[in-house]
């Protein structure tokens, strides 16, 4: 009898097995271009021999445990390309609109001001952007407000004008950093912190004499990019630089530049002008100026390979932004366009195969 106890309970936990194991095999069908961390359900089946023995299941334990930080992934768009080959690469075209804003003075709208010869010599509209936890702000620098959109709503606030006009945002911990690019009289030069209503929650003085390219999240820490490529980050109530680029001498079909330690050296099209506007610690983020006013917004690694690139069809735009481009702590770039018929904010889909396109636009002077 008490053989056949025992047997009973062994069948019973080699079938309670088997059936875990199965379940344990049977995984939904992943989505495209995303690796979502597996979940207890998919977690692998034992590999144990099963035993009559009760397993002991370690409590969990209360003491926090260090997540890893997510390795950027600035890896080239799966998405199908356009019917037209003409498209491929296009920043709008070829990309998810998160935000298309009509030009005008109302809600929902975005500033838009003619080139003026006493005052602006070129067409302005938002001048910088942040896309951060699905929202999507706005620095609307003409109506001197910021707009944040959010599942198709938009809200605004106005903001402070200094005598310059504020030209520089980014988002960090629930806080909007602005700032103008440089110091203008006798105004004090410093970052406005505001919380997402639109009250002024802090003021941070800038170095005297710099001249701001970008305020910028860097890695968690608020940054501003300087116009000669010198990183300043701030903590403890002191600016201190945390990194930097140059430029090195160009050659006819190479573009060489440092960033710390590194030289990173890339092919260059001809009549095209690259720029190094950003980077992490995996890509180097580039601006590339082309004819006719062309601009793309390249990826490349360490290694100076291309990972991919999205274009502005300068035949549609009215001019560029001052932080056309928007780089995620994950490495995903958004980027910001100037058009005829208003700004839109999307998230294009990186490309290879753009670069000869922009050959041929060159050597047709299209």
């Amino acid at each position: 009898m008490k053989n056949s106890v025992i047997k009973t309970i062994t069948l019973l936990l080699i079938a309670v097995m088997l059936i875990t194991a199965f379940a344990a095999c049977k995984k939904p069908d992943a989505p495209v271009d995303a690796s979502p961390a597996p979940t207890e359900q998919q977690a692998e089946a034992p590999t144990e021999e099963p035993t009559a023995e009760p397993v002991v299941t370690e409590e969990p334990t209360t003491e926090p445990t260090e997540q890893p930080t997510p390795e950027p992934t600035a890896v080239p768009n799966e998405a199908p390309l356009p019917e037209d080959p003409e498209d491929i690469g296009d920043c709008i075209k070829d990309a998810e609109v998160l935000l298309y804003l009509p030009y005008g003075e109302d809600d929902g709208c975005v500033g838009f001001k003619e080139a003026d010869y006493y005052d602006d010599d070129q067409d302005r509209s938002a001048e910088s952007f942040a896309v951060v936890d699905g929202k999507v702000f706005v620095l609307d620098s003409i109506n001197h407000r910021v707009l944040i959109s959010y599942k198709g709503e938009i809200t605004s606030f106005p903001i402070i004008e200094p005598a310059l006009r504020t030209q520089l945002m980014c988002v960090i911990d629930n806080r909007i950093y602005l700032a103008q690019t440089r110091k203008a009289y006798n105004i004090p030069f410093e970052v406005i912190a505001y919380d997402y209503s639109g009250t002024i929650v802090d003021r941070i003085t800038l170095p005297e004499g710099s001249f701001l390219h970008a305020l910028i999240d860097y890695e968690g820490q608020l940054a501003f990019l300087e116009v000669h490529g010198i990183i300043y980050g701030y903590e403890n109530g002191e600016w201190e630089e945390i990194g930097r680029w140059k430029e090195l001498p160009m050659e006819e079909d190479k573009y060489s530049f440092t960033i710390g330690d590194k030289t990173i050296v890339i092919d260059r099209e001809e009549k095209h002008l690259p720029w190094v506007y950003l980077w992490n610690e995996a890509y180097v983020y580039l601006t590339v100026y082309g004819p006719n006013f062309k601009y793309s917004y390249c990826v490349y690694d360490y290694d100076g390979e291309l990972i991919g690139g999205t274009s502005v069809d300068p035949s549609e735009a009215v001019f560029y932004p001052q932080n056309p481009m928007y780089i995620a702590a994950d490495g995903t770039l958004y980027v910001m366009c100037w058009m005829q018929d208003g700004v839109y904010i999307t998230k294009p889909n990186l490309r290879t195969e753009y670069v000869s396109h922009l050959g041929e636009s060159a050597e047709s002077g299209n």
